[in-house]
Protein backbone atom coordinates (compact mmCIF):
# COMPACT_ATOMS: atom_id res chain seq x y z
CA UNK A 1 0.00 0.00 0.00
CA UNK A 2 1.15 3.67 -1.16
CA UNK A 3 4.58 4.67 2.38
CA UNK A 4 2.45 9.00 10.24
CA UNK A 5 2.46 10.24 14.50
CA UNK A 6 0.73 10.69 18.95
CA UNK A 7 3.33 11.56 21.17
CA UNK A 8 3.84 10.74 24.81
CA UNK A 9 3.95 13.03 27.12
CA UNK A 10 6.90 15.69 25.93
CA UNK A 11 9.72 16.19 28.68
CA UNK A 12 11.36 19.11 28.00
CA UNK A 13 13.94 20.81 29.76
CA UNK A 14 13.46 24.64 29.45
CA UNK A 15 15.87 27.04 28.97
CA UNK A 16 16.45 28.84 32.14
CA UNK A 17 18.94 31.84 32.90
CA UNK A 18 19.97 31.63 36.34
CA UNK A 19 20.20 34.96 38.61
CA UNK A 20 23.41 35.24 39.71
CA UNK A 21 25.57 38.23 41.84
CA UNK A 22 25.58 40.95 39.48
CA UNK A 23 23.00 39.96 37.49
CA UNK A 24 25.65 37.49 35.40
CA UNK A 25 23.08 34.59 33.25
CA UNK A 26 24.25 31.46 32.79
CA UNK A 27 22.48 30.00 29.70
CA UNK A 28 21.20 26.32 29.91
CA UNK A 29 21.56 23.50 27.55
CA UNK A 30 19.19 23.12 25.13
CA UNK A 31 16.73 20.08 25.46
CA UNK A 32 17.88 16.75 23.65
CA UNK A 33 16.18 15.75 20.57
CA UNK A 34 13.78 13.20 21.15
CA UNK A 35 12.80 10.47 18.58
CA UNK A 36 9.33 10.59 16.92
CA UNK A 37 6.98 9.21 14.70
CA UNK A 38 5.29 10.67 11.90
CA UNK A 39 2.22 9.59 10.39
CA UNK A 40 0.81 10.98 7.19
CA UNK A 41 -3.33 10.29 7.15
CA UNK A 42 -4.63 9.66 3.58
CA UNK A 43 -8.24 10.76 4.86
CA UNK A 44 -7.70 13.23 7.09
CA UNK A 45 -5.01 15.34 5.09
CA UNK A 46 -3.01 15.33 8.94
CA UNK A 47 0.11 14.49 10.22
CA UNK A 48 0.52 13.21 13.50
CA UNK A 49 3.21 12.58 15.93
CA UNK A 50 3.76 9.96 18.39
CA UNK A 51 6.76 9.46 20.67
CA UNK A 52 8.92 6.55 18.93
CA UNK A 53 10.00 5.26 22.68
CA UNK A 54 6.28 4.92 24.04
CA UNK A 55 3.84 6.02 21.09
CA UNK A 56 1.92 8.17 22.99
CA UNK A 57 0.20 10.75 21.10
CA UNK A 58 1.47 14.02 20.76
CA UNK A 59 -0.79 15.85 18.77
CA UNK A 60 -1.73 16.99 15.26
CA UNK A 61 1.37 18.23 13.95
CA UNK A 62 0.46 19.61 10.33
CA UNK A 63 -3.01 19.86 8.91
CA UNK A 64 -3.52 20.30 5.54
CA UNK A 65 -6.18 22.99 4.51
CA UNK A 66 -6.44 23.10 0.52
CA UNK A 67 -2.59 22.78 -0.51
CA UNK A 68 -2.54 19.21 0.17
CA UNK A 69 -5.36 16.09 -0.26
CA UNK A 70 -4.66 12.83 -0.48
CA UNK A 71 -1.61 12.78 2.12
CA UNK A 72 -0.02 10.12 1.55
CA UNK A 73 4.17 9.50 1.52
CA UNK A 74 6.23 11.66 3.95
CA UNK A 75 9.82 12.43 4.90
CA UNK A 76 12.00 14.86 6.81
CA UNK A 77 14.38 16.49 5.17
CA UNK A 78 17.89 17.26 6.07
CA UNK A 79 16.58 20.91 6.73
CA UNK A 80 14.64 19.35 9.16
CA UNK A 81 11.30 20.04 7.21
CA UNK A 82 8.58 17.88 6.82
CA UNK A 83 7.37 16.88 2.91
CA UNK A 84 4.32 15.40 2.32
CA UNK A 85 3.09 13.90 -1.15
CA UNK A 86 -0.72 14.70 -2.28
CA UNK A 87 -2.10 11.98 -4.01
CA UNK A 88 -5.27 13.64 -5.18
CA UNK A 89 -3.87 17.74 -4.89
CA UNK A 90 -0.84 16.26 -7.23
CA UNK A 91 1.84 18.06 -5.75
CA UNK A 92 4.60 17.51 -2.93
CA UNK A 93 4.03 20.18 0.07
CA UNK A 94 6.62 21.84 1.84
CA UNK A 95 5.83 22.35 6.11
CA UNK A 96 8.05 23.83 8.81
CA UNK A 97 9.62 20.88 10.80
CA UNK A 98 9.14 23.42 14.01
CA UNK A 99 6.03 25.03 13.56
CA UNK A 100 4.25 22.57 10.72
CA UNK A 101 2.96 26.01 8.78
CA UNK A 102 3.14 25.70 5.40
CA UNK A 103 5.99 26.89 3.42
CA UNK A 104 5.70 26.03 -0.05
CA UNK A 105 4.82 23.86 -2.89
CA UNK A 106 8.10 22.00 -4.47
CA UNK A 107 7.88 22.83 -8.34
CA UNK A 108 4.47 24.69 -7.94
CA UNK A 109 4.43 24.95 -12.08
CA UNK A 110 4.85 20.86 -11.73
CA UNK A 111 7.65 20.76 -14.58
CA UNK A 112 8.46 17.41 -13.00
CA UNK A 113 4.99 16.04 -14.65
CA UNK A 114 4.11 13.82 -11.40
CA UNK A 115 0.96 12.24 -11.10
CA UNK A 116 -0.42 11.29 -7.84
CA UNK A 117 2.73 10.70 -6.17
CA UNK A 118 3.03 8.57 -3.23
CA UNK A 119 6.20 7.31 -1.64
CA UNK A 120 9.15 10.08 -0.69
CA UNK A 121 12.74 9.62 0.31
CA UNK A 122 16.11 12.03 0.72
CA UNK A 123 18.70 10.35 -1.21
CA UNK A 124 22.36 10.25 -0.36
CA UNK A 125 23.25 13.05 -2.89
CA UNK A 126 20.03 15.26 -0.52
CA UNK A 127 17.39 15.11 -3.24
CA UNK A 128 14.42 14.35 -2.61
CA UNK A 129 13.34 11.54 -4.71
CA UNK A 130 9.66 10.87 -5.28
CA UNK A 131 7.64 8.25 -7.34
CA UNK A 132 5.16 9.56 -9.60
CA UNK A 133 2.79 6.46 -9.66
CA UNK A 134 0.61 7.35 -12.32
CA UNK A 135 3.04 7.70 -15.07
CA UNK A 136 5.63 5.24 -13.76
CA UNK A 137 8.44 7.48 -12.96
CA UNK A 138 11.00 8.48 -9.93
CA UNK A 139 11.58 12.41 -10.18
CA UNK A 140 14.18 14.21 -7.89
CA UNK A 141 13.45 17.48 -6.54
CA UNK A 142 16.26 19.89 -4.68
CA UNK A 143 14.71 21.18 -1.70
CA UNK A 144 16.93 24.25 -1.19
CA UNK A 145 15.38 25.88 -4.35
CA UNK A 146 11.68 24.26 -4.10
CA UNK A 147 12.53 22.87 -8.10
CA UNK A 148 12.69 20.01 -9.68
CA UNK A 149 15.36 18.71 -10.87
CA UNK A 150 15.34 15.66 -13.07
CA UNK A 151 13.69 12.12 -13.98
CA UNK A 152 15.71 9.69 -12.32
CA UNK A 153 14.62 7.10 -13.68
CA UNK A 154 11.12 5.75 -15.71
CA UNK A 155 9.63 2.33 -14.45
CA UNK A 156 7.91 1.62 -17.03
CA UNK A 157 10.51 1.81 -20.28
CA UNK A 158 12.28 -1.11 -18.46
CA UNK A 159 8.86 -3.11 -17.62
CA UNK A 160 6.80 -2.00 -21.05
CA UNK A 161 3.58 -1.69 -18.41
CA UNK A 162 2.00 0.10 -15.87
CA UNK A 163 3.67 -0.30 -12.44
CA UNK A 164 2.70 1.93 -10.30
CA UNK A 165 5.73 2.74 -7.84
CA UNK A 166 5.31 3.66 -4.60
CA UNK A 167 8.86 3.42 -2.85
CA UNK A 168 11.59 4.62 -3.04
CA UNK A 169 14.34 3.63 -0.12
CA UNK A 170 17.44 3.20 -0.52
CA UNK A 171 20.00 0.53 0.53
CA UNK A 172 22.94 0.40 2.28
CA UNK A 173 24.96 0.86 -0.56
CA UNK A 174 23.47 3.69 -2.44
CA UNK A 175 21.10 1.40 -4.35
CA UNK A 176 16.96 2.39 -4.83
CA UNK A 177 14.98 -0.04 -4.34
CA UNK A 178 10.89 0.47 -5.34
CA UNK A 179 7.90 -1.12 -4.57
CA UNK A 180 5.32 -1.46 -7.46
CA UNK A 181 1.88 -1.82 -6.98
CA UNK A 182 -0.22 -2.33 -9.80
CA UNK A 183 2.90 -3.94 -11.48
CA UNK A 184 3.39 -6.63 -8.88
CA UNK A 185 6.89 -6.40 -8.38
CA UNK A 186 10.02 -4.84 -6.67
CA UNK A 187 13.44 -3.05 -8.62
CA UNK A 188 16.72 -2.30 -7.38
CA UNK A 189 18.18 0.48 -9.24
CA UNK A 190 21.99 2.10 -9.53
CA UNK A 191 21.75 4.75 -7.12
CA UNK A 192 22.81 8.25 -7.79
CA UNK A 193 26.26 8.77 -8.38
CA UNK A 194 28.84 9.97 -5.14
CA UNK A 195 32.09 11.47 -5.40
CA UNK A 196 33.05 10.45 -1.79
CA UNK A 197 31.79 7.02 -2.15
CA UNK A 198 34.20 3.98 -1.33
CA UNK A 199 35.27 2.00 -4.05
CA UNK A 200 33.90 -1.19 -2.22
CA UNK A 201 30.90 0.23 -1.73
CA UNK A 202 29.97 1.75 -5.84
CA UNK A 203 27.84 -0.12 -7.58
CA UNK A 204 28.19 -0.83 -11.40
CA UNK A 205 26.07 0.89 -14.45
CA UNK A 206 24.58 4.11 -14.88
CA UNK A 207 22.71 5.99 -11.81
CA UNK A 208 18.96 4.78 -12.31
CA UNK A 209 20.17 1.28 -13.97
CA UNK A 210 17.69 -1.21 -13.51
CA UNK A 211 20.02 -3.84 -11.40
CA UNK A 212 17.84 -6.42 -10.70
CA UNK A 213 13.79 -7.39 -10.34
CA UNK A 214 13.11 -9.61 -7.29
CA UNK A 215 11.26 -12.84 -7.21
CA UNK A 216 7.75 -13.15 -7.39
CA UNK A 217 6.00 -14.73 -3.96
CA UNK A 218 6.42 -18.84 -4.37
CA UNK A 219 2.94 -20.11 -5.94
CA UNK A 220 2.86 -22.48 -3.24
CA UNK A 221 2.66 -19.76 -0.77
CA UNK A 222 0.03 -17.80 -2.45
CA UNK A 223 -1.83 -21.07 -2.67
CA UNK A 224 -1.86 -21.89 0.73
CA UNK A 225 -2.69 -18.29 1.95
CA UNK A 226 -5.49 -17.96 -0.44
CA UNK A 227 -4.75 -14.65 -1.36
CA UNK A 228 -6.49 -13.33 -4.74
CA UNK A 229 -3.59 -12.58 -6.74
CA UNK A 230 -1.22 -15.47 -8.58
CA UNK A 231 1.24 -12.70 -8.63
CA UNK A 232 3.18 -9.93 -6.58
CA UNK A 233 1.19 -7.44 -5.35
CA UNK A 234 4.02 -5.31 -3.89
CA UNK A 235 3.11 -1.93 -2.13
CA UNK A 236 5.60 -0.01 -0.16
CA UNK A 237 9.33 -1.55 0.63
CA UNK A 238 11.36 -0.44 3.85
CA UNK A 239 14.77 -1.36 4.53
CA UNK A 240 15.40 -3.24 7.59
CA UNK A 241 18.30 -2.76 10.07
CA UNK A 242 21.42 -5.17 9.89
CA UNK A 243 20.22 -8.56 11.54
CA UNK A 244 21.83 -11.99 13.15
CA UNK A 245 21.95 -14.29 9.67
CA UNK A 246 20.43 -17.28 12.12
CA UNK A 247 17.08 -15.34 12.32
CA UNK A 248 16.43 -16.17 8.85
CA UNK A 249 13.97 -18.92 7.63
CA UNK A 250 14.68 -22.31 6.04
CA UNK A 251 19.22 -21.36 5.98
CA UNK A 252 18.64 -18.89 3.04
CA UNK A 253 21.82 -17.77 3.57
CA UNK A 254 24.98 -20.09 4.86
CA UNK A 255 26.65 -19.59 7.82
CA UNK A 256 29.06 -16.78 7.70
CA UNK A 257 32.61 -17.85 8.65
CA UNK A 258 33.75 -14.34 9.99
CA UNK A 259 31.96 -12.37 12.98
CA UNK A 260 32.19 -9.69 11.01
CA UNK A 261 30.31 -11.24 8.34
CA UNK A 262 26.99 -12.32 10.76
CA UNK A 263 25.24 -9.92 9.63
CA UNK A 264 22.52 -8.72 6.91
CA UNK A 265 20.44 -6.33 5.70
CA UNK A 266 17.10 -7.36 4.57
CA UNK A 267 14.02 -5.80 2.44
CA UNK A 268 10.61 -5.29 4.40
CA UNK A 269 7.67 -5.54 1.58
CA UNK A 270 4.15 -4.68 2.38
CA UNK A 271 2.44 -7.13 0.14
CA UNK A 272 -1.07 -6.51 -0.99
CA UNK A 273 -4.08 -9.60 -1.78
CA UNK A 274 -6.01 -7.57 -4.18
CA UNK A 275 -8.63 -9.96 -3.99
CA UNK A 276 -8.82 -9.83 -0.37
CA UNK A 277 -7.69 -6.14 -0.11
CA UNK A 278 -5.97 -7.23 3.05
CA UNK A 279 -1.80 -7.38 3.84
CA UNK A 280 1.20 -8.62 4.74
CA UNK A 281 5.06 -8.22 5.24
CA UNK A 282 7.53 -10.24 3.16
CA UNK A 283 11.38 -10.64 3.87
CA UNK A 284 13.82 -10.51 0.78
CA UNK A 285 17.79 -10.02 0.92
CA UNK A 286 18.92 -6.95 -0.75
CA UNK A 287 19.83 -8.66 -4.18
CA UNK A 288 15.85 -9.91 -4.67
CA UNK A 289 15.77 -13.42 -3.39
CA UNK A 290 12.62 -14.54 -1.32
CA UNK A 291 13.36 -15.69 2.49
CA UNK A 292 9.95 -15.85 3.80
CA UNK A 293 6.77 -14.82 4.91
CA UNK A 294 7.74 -12.59 7.90
CA UNK A 295 4.22 -11.35 9.01
CA UNK A 296 1.83 -13.37 7.60
CA UNK A 297 -1.79 -12.53 6.78
CA UNK A 298 -4.45 -11.42 9.74
CA UNK A 299 -1.34 -11.54 12.15
CA UNK A 300 -2.79 -10.06 15.34
CA UNK A 301 -5.72 -8.91 13.39
CA UNK A 302 -3.46 -7.30 10.86
CA UNK A 303 -5.46 -6.32 7.82
CA UNK A 304 -4.54 -4.15 5.57
CA UNK A 305 -0.71 -3.30 5.75
CA UNK A 306 0.03 0.79 5.34
CA UNK A 307 2.99 2.89 6.56
CA UNK A 308 6.16 0.24 6.92
CA UNK A 309 9.05 1.58 8.43
CA UNK A 310 11.62 0.37 10.65
CA UNK A 311 12.56 2.23 14.17
CA UNK A 312 14.93 3.57 16.26
CA UNK A 313 14.76 0.52 18.21
CA UNK A 314 15.70 -1.63 15.24
CA UNK A 315 12.14 -3.17 14.80
CA UNK A 316 9.91 -3.42 12.50
CA UNK A 317 6.49 -0.92 12.74
CA UNK A 318 3.35 -1.75 10.62
CA UNK A 319 -0.02 0.67 9.80
CA UNK A 320 -3.05 -1.69 10.11
CA UNK A 321 -5.54 0.11 8.12
CA UNK A 322 -8.84 -0.68 8.90
CA UNK A 323 -11.72 1.27 6.88
CA UNK A 324 -15.60 0.25 6.30
CA UNK A 325 -17.16 0.29 2.61
CA UNK A 326 -16.84 3.64 2.28
CA UNK A 327 -13.12 4.02 2.97
CA UNK A 328 -14.11 5.41 6.20
CA UNK A 329 -11.29 4.77 9.05
CA UNK A 330 -12.95 2.58 11.73
CA UNK A 331 -10.35 1.65 13.83
CA UNK A 332 -6.64 1.53 12.41
CA UNK A 333 -3.37 1.31 14.46
CA UNK A 334 0.55 1.07 14.34
CA UNK A 335 1.75 -2.67 15.10
CA UNK A 336 5.56 -3.20 16.16
CA UNK A 337 6.88 -6.56 15.24
CA UNK A 338 10.36 -8.43 16.41
CA UNK A 339 13.04 -7.69 13.48
CA UNK A 340 14.35 -11.03 13.72
CA UNK A 341 11.80 -12.96 14.15
CA UNK A 342 8.84 -11.48 13.07
CA UNK A 343 6.71 -12.16 16.33
CA UNK A 344 4.10 -9.37 17.02
CA UNK A 345 5.11 -7.19 20.28
CA UNK A 346 2.61 -4.95 20.81
CA UNK A 347 0.44 -2.50 19.37
CA UNK A 348 2.13 0.35 19.45
CA UNK A 349 -0.27 3.30 18.45
CA UNK A 350 -4.07 2.20 19.56
CA UNK A 351 -7.03 3.18 17.59
CA UNK A 352 -8.95 6.56 18.37
CA UNK A 353 -5.43 8.39 18.56
CA UNK A 354 -5.15 10.51 15.39
CA UNK A 355 -5.01 7.75 12.80
CA UNK A 356 -7.46 8.32 9.93
CA UNK A 357 -5.67 5.57 7.28
CA UNK A 358 -2.20 5.79 7.99
CA UNK A 359 -0.63 5.24 4.53
CA UNK A 360 2.67 6.66 5.30
CA UNK A 361 4.96 7.44 8.19
CA UNK A 362 8.46 7.81 9.07
CA UNK A 363 10.65 8.26 12.25
CA UNK A 364 12.82 11.06 13.13
CA UNK A 365 14.32 13.70 16.11
CA UNK A 366 12.14 16.22 17.52
CA UNK A 367 14.28 18.86 19.79
CA UNK A 368 11.18 21.10 20.07
CA UNK A 369 8.24 20.08 21.50
CA UNK A 370 4.62 19.53 19.09
CA UNK A 371 3.16 22.58 18.30
CA UNK A 372 -0.99 22.30 19.56
CA UNK A 373 -3.00 22.33 16.91
CA UNK A 374 -6.52 21.52 17.80
CA UNK A 375 -7.78 18.26 18.00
Amino acid sequence: MPRKATKAAWVVVALTAAVVPFLTHTRAAAAPPVPVLYVSNFNSDEVTVYDARKGTYLGIMIRGRGELRGANGIAVGPDGDIYVAGQFSNNIVRYDGKTGRFKAVLDPENQAGIASPQGLNFGPDGLLYAASYDNDKIVTYNTERNAFVRPFTEIKAAAAKHMGPQGPFFGPDGSLFIGNFTGSSTMKYRGPELANQPAERRVAGEPGALLTTFEGVPQALLARVGAGGSAFASGVVSLGAEVERAAEAGGAVAAAPAAAARTQAFVYIDHIDPKGFTGEVLQYTTDGKFVKEFVPFKTAGLELTGGIDIGPDKNLYVANVKVNRQFQDEGSTIMRFDIKSGKFLNVFVPAGKGLAVPFAMCFSNRSTPVPKLAH
